[in-house]
């Protein structure tokens, strides 16, 4: 006969627990998943570009104005301001069209609005009766535009990415601009 080991008693058992298992903790998304969610390398540097050009565009109109017109500053200064108020007023329309399903489309005409006002803004003359008349029509355009641009680019970057992804493509985009 042989003789077996003693068994030693099992070991006690953990009460269930009322908290569910810890999951692991979310990645944060980097700079690839940041650049896929705007819409690829290509688009980010678009977006680079254009943030620079937006940002730079108001006071340099307002001394090109000034400065290469011959504009007064009081006159220069109310054509950009009717501009950007004119922008502000287009963005239900603009809305909509969003609410459409236009999101490339939208975001290719804000940016050749702004085409527009810059072919105007350059073809203004200086010194002539015209020159406060084509400078505010180059201050509409690119006010109309300005404003549009925003909109689209968030719907169109909601339309390509979801979730978190979406949510620190919009944040990088507006901390750019």
């Amino acid at each position: 006969m042989t003789r077996s080991a003693p068994s030693s008693p099992p070991a006690p058992s953990a009460p269930p627990s009322s908290e569910p298992a810890a999951s692991p903790p979310a990645r944060k998304p980097g700079v690839g998943a940041l650049v896929r969610g705007v819409g690829g390398p290509r688009y980010v540097v678009a977006l680079g570009v254009d943030s620079i050009g937006a940002g730079l565009l108001r006071p340099f109109l307002l001394l090109y104005g000034i400065d290469v017109l011959h504009l007064a500053a009081l006159t220069a200064g109310l054509a950009m301001t009717a501009g950007v108020v004119a922008g502000l007023g287009c963005m239900p329309v603009v809305g909509r069209w969003l609410d459409r399903g236009a999101r490339s489309a939208a975001v290719a005409a804000a940016m050749l609005v702004r085409v527009i006002g810059t072919v105007l803004l350059l073809a203004a003359p200086s010194g002539h009766a015209a020159t406060v008349w084509a400078f505010a029509a180059a201050a509409l355009f690119l006010g109309l535009g300005g404003q549009a641009v925003s909109a689209a680019h968030a719907a169109l970057v909601s339309t390509i990415s979801a979730g978190r992804q979406r949510d620190a493509a919009l944040a990088a985009g507006r901390s750019v601009r």
